[in-house]
């Protein structure tokens, strides 16, 4: 867990490692791996084929409840809400996966959210706005639209994912990536980040009622990694055209 530094034919990046999370008994199978292992169907290609995104997710739940996914809709409720809050473009269907043990398959940690924050600076340059920014983003896997599949799923599966966080905690956090980030990658994922806790405000809670959820799925995540909840990563009361102030 953290930052490190690492080089690729002599060219240096920012790089970042997790804790083996699986026990010696376990297996982590993408959903789209295991849809094909069970049905011989790629899940990316029907989508599609398909012209909803009601369609493809009632279509996913279905097929991965019966390969016997516990709370498929619940996971994916959570992944979506997430996905939408940090922007994360990249959830694909190998991006998604599940831990196998025996017969059974569970919700796996988050990982791969490394596309959040306009990221990519190839397709999101620095000169873009925030408003720019936010008018292109694009989510996967069931709709081009964060809020169209994030809503779809929570009035389905109800609201899975609610952080605690403070303005206060962003700028510390911020204060550590500065020893790995440009003031101008600091300065766009602030903006970013107080922008989204203007928009959805209803995933961000206080610390008491942070666990009190309709499935308990953080609870499950958190049981699997054996340490404190990971899910605490958005922010409140923030009011936008702030700025960071880099010289702290």
């Amino acid at each position: 867990d953290g930052v490190y530094k690492i080089q690729i034919e002599g060219v240096e990046y920012n790089g970042c490692v997790s804790k083996d999370f699986l026990d010696p008994d376990e297996e982590l199978i993408t959903m789209e791996h295991l849809l094909k292992q069970y049905y011989n169907i790629s899940i990316s290609h029907y989508f599609t084929t398909v012209a909803t995104p009601e369609e493809r997710i009632q279509y996913t739940v279905d097929k991965l409840q019966n390969a016997g996914v516990i709370n498929p809709g619940e996971y994916l409720t959570l992944l979506a809400e997430m996905d939408a809050f940090v922007i994360n473009d990249d959830e694909h269907t190998n991006n998604i996966a599940f831990i196998k043990k025996e017969n059974l398959f569970y919700a796996a940690p988050l990982f791969d959210k490394g596309a959040g924050f306009f990221s990519d600076l190839m397709y999101q340059p620095m000169h873009y706005s925030t408003s720019q920014l936010m008018r292109r983003k694009t989510a996967k896997p069931f709709s081009g639209s964060f809020d169209k599949q994030k809503d779809i799923l929570e009035n389905r599966y109800g609201r899975q994912f609610q952080t605690c966080f403070s303005e206060k905690d962003l700028a510390h956090c911020l204060d550590v990536a500065s020893n790995y980030y440009s003031k101008e990658i600091i300065q766009r994922v602030y903006d970013i980040v107080l922008c989204n806790m203007e928009l959805y405000q209803e995933l961000i809670t206080t610390e008491d009622n942070l666990f009190n959820m309709p499935c308990q799925l953080i609870d499950l995540v958190q049981e699997k990694q054996k340490r404190p909840n990971p899910i605490k990563e958005a922010v409140r009361n923030s009011k936008t055209n702030r700025s960071y102030d880099l010289e702290r």
